[in-house]
């Protein structure tokens, strides 16, 4: 058993070292136009994520624009109907 692992792990190496064949030239190319091809949807997904968080963070400021200003009018409106409100 010891000397089937270490016999693939010499076939391994020697196919590693030596001069590589037409078809693992054609295997890397196609590995390096797939990673490009990743590379190029990640950057998309990050730069749809970003504007995504913008809006998100527009929105949550117009949000809390909203909110103050509906806490302003009930101040107001407290302070104008006195005792009256506070019930």
């Amino acid at each position: 058993m010891k000397r089937l692992i270490l016999a693939a792990m010499i076939t391994l190496l020697a196919g590693c070292v030596g001069a590589p064949a037409p078809d693992q030239i054609s295997r890397l190319t196609e590995l390096e136009t797939q990673v490009a091809a990743l590379q190029a949807e990640a950057k998309l997904a990050r730069l749809e994520l970003a504007d995504e968080r913008e809006r998100a963070d527009v929105q949550l400021y117009l949000t809390r624009q909203e909110v103050a200003a509906a806490k302003r009018e009930a101040s107001t409106l407290k302070a104008k109907c006195g005792a009256a409100c506070a019930q």
